[in-house]
């Protein structure tokens, strides 16, 4: 277990610690925490999202639910959980639904933007494409709406449709695109490629000075990412 500030010049093969120093140190580190952070509630604008005492608080009664020797500290912690404000959401399926984002019951909630403007077709880092891999299963990514594109067309068409579909999406680590050959999909081995099944959905379109800037794709996903990587010679 290393918890002080490294150097080349430190012993770099610690020795193996006990299970107990592990959840000692994990106890002490979550308590810290716990007495430093601001409540969910006191941020704003471009901080929401950051981590909060009842997220360490949470985090700390699950540490104990592990361990299982201390009840009465996950029904303490619990109970300073809820004095923050947190509470369990009326509706349980409020806890999938994208417009819903940061509520009562969220304790810690990794942002996303899965509305943001940008193009799906571009390398942007973007959380607009990243979060129909990491994000709840109804992200969107946004792509444009260039009526002399044929491939925009197409997945508008394919959204309107309510069509299930699969989505390849090639990494920065490469260029060369796909090969289709009737319904096969060959994947070239000089790009890393993650895949999955996903349900599209026709969302609104957004206007800008009377013209068309883009269209919002919902896309649900129905599988687990796969990924495929780029072949090193």
């Amino acid at each position: 277990m290393i918890i002080t500030p490294q150097s080349s010049d430190s012993d770099l093969y610690p020795e193996r610690v006990s299970k107990d120093l592990i959840y000692k140190q994990i106890i002490a580190d979550l308590e810290k925490a716990a007495e430093l952070l601001p409540n969910k509630s006191t941020y704003t604008g471009s901080d929401i999202g950051r981590a909060n005492k009842g997220a360490a608080l949470g985090e700390l009664a699950e540490v104990y639910l592990t361990l299982g020797n201390n009840w009465q500290k996950v029904v303490d912690l619990t109970t300073q959980v809820e004095s923050l404000g947190f509470a369990l959401n009326t509706n349980y399926a409020d806890n999938f639904n994208p417009a819903n984002e940061n509520s009562v019951e969220s304790l810690f909630e990794v942002q996303y933007n899965s509305n943001g403007g940008f193009s799906f077709w571009s390398n942007e880092n973007q959380a607009s494409w990243a979060s129909t891999f990491m994000g709840p299963r109804g992200s969107n990514f946004v792509g444009g709406g260039d009526p002399t594109n044929a491939t925009h067309m197409l997945l508008l068409q394919l959204a309107s449709e309510k069509a299930e579909v699969v989505a390849y999406v090639g990494w920065s680590d490469g260029t060369e695109p796909p090969t289709l050959s009737g319904s096969d999909v060959t994947l070239p081995d000089t790009r890393t490629w993650s895949y999955f099944t996903a349900i599209l959905r026709k969302g609104s379109p957004v206007f800008d000075a009377d013209a068309l800037v883009n269209h919002t794709v919902p896309m649900k996903r129905q599988t687990e990412v796969v990924e495929e990587f780029k072949v090193v010679a």
